[in-house]
């Protein structure tokens, strides 16, 4: 038996005849170990997701080559999100890669070989970075791209580098404030079905014309207050989906040349649908989005162009009534949502689309009266998508419109009064529906102020007016009827004070006249009996003849 000084003693002569085979075998040890501990940590910070033919590997790394080795051959999606990758070069040759995410890296520079040994790559997306431009990738090495998702970087200038990218059908540049200039041959040789250029700084769209017969979707929202639309604007195209929302938009003539399923107009300071009405024809087939348009009414006329849509959202504006043929033309209308707006009442023109139509018509003011009661049909409810609430006094919803209402004609709820401390008339009036309270003053209508006293039925309104008057009268209507009633005051002494007033008054001034009119004949006969100059009183005197009774002098002399 060996003993253990003996083995020692040989192995050390073993490493002292052969230094250079143990130094290369401690050597590819150690490479081993640490080649080891490296697979290891990439394993740690990749994961791996196998479901059926598609292989999805996501690392989150700070060193994108540590994790080049051990990625498998055939991963069809690789996401390297959230990692720290300031310039993204030449990837491993993955044959059958398709999907490629690097979102929030930090990006900066894409190297052009980037994608050399990918070949069936179809979708980048690249959204978050800091890229500045667009990279000039090698069009031989991605012709099979279908989408590039360049969202929310600093991009500043769309040029030619993707017009040999002529497979691209879905180009994302969202969010790129810096975005201001595009080439005009940018898009010449493209095939892009979707287009978004959201909260960009463009001013306007240059060279889109050659997409007129490729482009199904253009979503250019939020790009106010420099983005202007002229009225001949996608002329010729006929899209799917039209997004134009809170554009500032306010002009709507643009619209006589657009064909588009939907459009998507919201949140722009539109106003009024006037001007639709003008057009010959509108071709939006589908949908027709104007939320929060500040749009105040509905006309007869505004939508009749609108004969094909089946989705109409006119939600949260400031409509206040709807004239009764507003969607008459309306023939294939499946929704419409009038949710959010000022209406006190449900429009007949909105009964007519049911039972038809699904109409959503909650968040409105409604009163709840006995014209409502058409609404508790069960059919009808479920058709109006929403839980109807009535409007309280005090402008609060709180009162559901479960049952029905009676109708009732106005009554005085007290008799009416008149207080002649303050000359006001006032009087209290039961009604269902509420009544319209005015007063006549000696025949003449006058407004009153009015507030309401109870809100459930019956209806009780307070009004009062004040004024002098000879005769006061309390009028209150409805639909169902009017009432009248002239109040008890003491306005006929009133009225015979005032009588004898007035006849002193035609007195005085009629005695005032007739001194005037003295003074008037006085001072026309005194101007013509006599002469006055300048304070010198001349008298005219004849000296005649006592014999033949003739002047003696032919001028008349003059004395003073």
């Amino acid at each position: 038996m060996v003993s253990t000084r003996s083995f020692l003693c040989l192995l050390f002569r073993l490493f002292y005849d052969n230094k250079r085979i143990v130094g290369f075998c401690i050597q590819m040890t150690m490479i081993l170990f640490f080649t080891f501990i490296g697979v290891v940590s990439a394993n740690k910070e990749c994961i791996t997701v196998e479901e059926w033919s598609d292989i999805k590997v996501s690392c989150q790394t700070s060193n994108l080559y540590k994790i080049f080795p051990i990625l498998p051959k055939n991963v069809t999606t690789l996401d390297l999100s959230f990692s720290d990758i300031p310039v993204l070069g030449r990837l491993p040759k993955l044959p059958h890669l398709r999907t490629f995410e690097a979102r929030r890296c930090g990006i900066k520079k894409i190297r052009k070989d980037a994608f050399q040994d990918t070949p069936a790559i179809e979708t980048i997306e690249l959204d978050r970075n800091q890229i500045k431009k667009i990279p000039d990738f090698l069009p031989a090495t991605l012709s099979r791209l279908r989408k590039l998702s360049l969202s929310y970087n600093r991009i500043r200038r769309l040029d030619n580098s993707l017009s040999m990218l002529e497979n691209l059908e879905i180009l994302d540049l969202q969010g790129n404030k810096e975005l201001k200039r595009t080439d005009e041959n940018v898009f010449a040789k493209l095939k892009l079905k979707i287009l978004a250029i959201d909260a960009t700084g463009l001013s306007t769209l240059k060279g889109i014309e050659p997409l007129r017969d490729h482009l199904d979707v253009l979503s250019a929202s939020n790009i106010h207050p420099f983005f202007s639309i002229s009225q001949s604007f996608l002329e010729g195209f006929y899209l799917n989906d039209l997004t134009l929302d809170n554009d500032s938009i306010n002009d709507l003539r643009f619209l006589r040349r657009v064909k588009s399923a939907y459009i998507y107009l919201n949140h722009n300071p539109i106003g009024s649908l006037r001007i639709i009405s003008n057009f010959s024809s509108l071709s939006v087939t589908r949908g027709f989005f104007l939320k929060n348009c500040s749009l105040r009414s509905v006309n007869n006329e505004d939508l009749s162009r609108l004969t094909s849509v089946q989705e109409l959202n006119l939600s949260e504006n400031l409509i206040e009534y709807v004239q009764l043929e507003a969607f008459v033309n309306l023939k294939n209308l499946r929704t419409l949502d009038l949710s959010g707006n000022l209406l006190t009442n449900v429009p007949v023109a909105v009964k007519l689309l049911l039972p038809t139509a699904s109409i959503l018509i909650s968040n409105n003011p409604l009163l709840c009266d006995c014209q409502s009661n058409w609404l508790m049909e069960t059919n009808l409810r479920n058709k109006l998508k929403a839980q109807l609430d009535c409007a309280a006094v005090n402008g609060t919803r709180n009162e559901l419109l479960y049952n029905s209402f009676q109708c009732s004609q106005p009554s005085f709820a007290v008799p009416a009064f008149y207080n002649s401390s303050d000359s006001c008339a006032t009087c209290i009036v039961a009604a269902a529906p509420r009544a319209a309270i005015y007063f006549l003053c000696d025949g003449i209508v006058y407004g009153s102020t009015s507030k309401s006293i109870e809100r459930r039925q019956p209806y009780l309104t307070q009004a009062s007016f004040c004024g002098n008057c000879f005769e006061i009268e309390c009028v209150a209507s409805n639909f169902q009827g009017t009432i009248r009633q002239k109040l008890s005051t003491n306005l006929e002494s009133h009225k015979s004070h005032m009588s004898d007033f007035k006849l002193t008054i035609v007195i005085i001034v009629s005695f005032i006249m007739l001194l005037l009119i003295i003074s008037i004949v006085t001072y026309s006969y005194l101007k013509r009996k006599y002469t006055v100059n300048k304070g010198v009183l001349w008298l005219r005197v004849k000296t005649w003849n006592v014999n033949t009774n003739e002047p003696l002098i032919d001028n008349d002399d003059e004395y003073v």
